[in-house]
C-alpha cells in the first residue's frame, strides 16, 4: 500500500509542476491583454520595468492611466507585433545587467513591420513570465 500511496504521489508531483512559460507564449497572453485593453494587468505583470513606477511613488492608477494613453496610440501595430512574436523563432541569450525585476534571460526575435524587419526583446522576469521595456 505504500508503494501505492508513493508512486501516486510521484505521479501526481510531476504532473502538477507548472510548465515554464515560453517567448512565443508570453507574446500571446501580451497580445490577448491589448486586445482586451486590460492595461492593469498587462503592466502590473507584464512590464518587467514596473518597479520604477513603484520605485518613483507614482500611484498604480496614475502610472497605468499614463502608459495606456501611449499603448492607445499604437494599439493596432502592438497587437500585431505581438501576434507575430507569438509566432516567431527567438534565440535565448543573457543580459549582463537586467533590470532588478529580471533573471537575465532575453529572448530575440526579428519580425515584419511596414515591409521592415525589426528586432524585439522580452525579458525574463523572476516571476517566472515574460515580459517586455518600454
Amino acid at each position: 500500500m505504500k508503494l501505492i500511496m508513493m508512486a501516486i504521489l510521484i505521479c501526481c508531483a510531476g504532473c502538477s509542476a507548472p510548465k515554464e512559460e515560453t517567448p512565443q507564449a508570453a507574446a500571446a497572453v501580451i497580445s490577448e491583454l491589448l486586445q482586451q485593453r486590460n492595461y492593469s494587468t498587462l503592466f502590473q505583470e507584464r512590464y518587467s520595468e514596473w518597479h520604477k513606477v513603484e520605485a518613483e511613488g507614482v500611484p498604480p492608477e496614475v502610472a497605468i492611466s499614463k502608459l495606456t494613453a501611449l499603448f492607445e496610440k499604437q494599439h493596432d501595430t502592438l497587437v500585431d507585433v505581438y501576434n507575430q512574436l507569438a509566432k516567431a523563432e527567438f534565440t535565448i541569450n543573457q543580459n549582463d545587467i537586467p533590470q532588478k525585476t529580471e533573471t537575465g534571460d532575453v529572448a530575440s526575435a526579428t519580425i515584419s513591420l511596414n515591409g521592415e524587419n525589426i528586432p524585439y526583446r522580452l525579458y525574463k522576469m523572476k516571476t517566472g513570465l515574460w515580459g517586455f521595456h518600454l
